[in-house]
């Protein structure tokens, strides 16, 4: 299905931090976890331990859960032209580490989109993660290709929309949402065009 290498490129919306090339260990035992990425990076390790005293507080867990409950559909917080209003937000749960690096991306992807382009992005990778039945972000960047930096700590927008999409269960569109590209790319605009935040078009893939 996916033969487009630049289907979910970022297309330079942000810029890169090209020092960090090394993935670091999660614990994934549904993924094949190439050598190179057996490295961690010290500035995520470092913080990601402030996250470890976390997980009381949000009651995550480590092992995938999609099927475990659902929210209101009703309470989108963009409207766009086509509603799937079979849509509902199946529920992630997030072990601290995948929720401090998923914060991490979704700074790196959408930091400068605002509270509403954050929520749409954290839509797109909770989608993933139910489509590909894993809670893993790392699984998620290799599978979905991901290539915002994961270097910079997540703002306020960012950690707002998180918490909206995955403590929540909220939803950013009445629609599922699988990729998004700034630019053009003939590959993305054959897909289902969901909408636009700024310059970023988000779309889902076709049946």
């Amino acid at each position: 299905m996916y033969d487009d290498p630049k289907r979910y490129e970022n297309d330079g919306l942000f810029d890169e931090d090209t020092d960090y090339e090394d993935e670091y260990e999660a614990d994934d035992s549904d993924y094949i976890v190439d050598d190179e990425d057996e490295d961690d990076f010290d500035a995520f390790e470092d913080d990601f331990d402030d996250y470890d005293d976390e997980d009381d507080d949000y009651g995550y867990e480590d092992s995938y859960s999609g099927s475990s409950s659902y929210s209101s559909s009703s309470n989108a917080l963009l409207s766009i032209a086509n509603p799937d209003y079979s849509y509902t937000a199946k529920h992630v749960s997030l072990s601290s580490y995948d929720r401090a690096k998923l914060e991490r991306l979704v700074m790196g992807e959408a930091g400068t989109m605002g509270y509403t382009g954050c929520a749409v992005v954290a839509q797109a990778i909770r989608d993933s993660m139910n489509r590909s039945h894993t809670s893993s972000i790392d699984a998620i960047i290799r599978e979905y290709q991901y290539f915002g930096s994961t270097n910079v700590q997540p703002n306020a927008d960012v950690k707002n929309a998180v918490s909206f999409i995955f403590d929540q269960d909220g939803i950013a569109v009445q629609h599922r949402v699988m990729c998004f590209y700034i630019g053009y790319s003939s590959w993305h605009e054959t897909q289902t065009f969901i909408t636009q935040v700024g310059g970023v078009r988000f779309f889902d893939l076709n049946a």
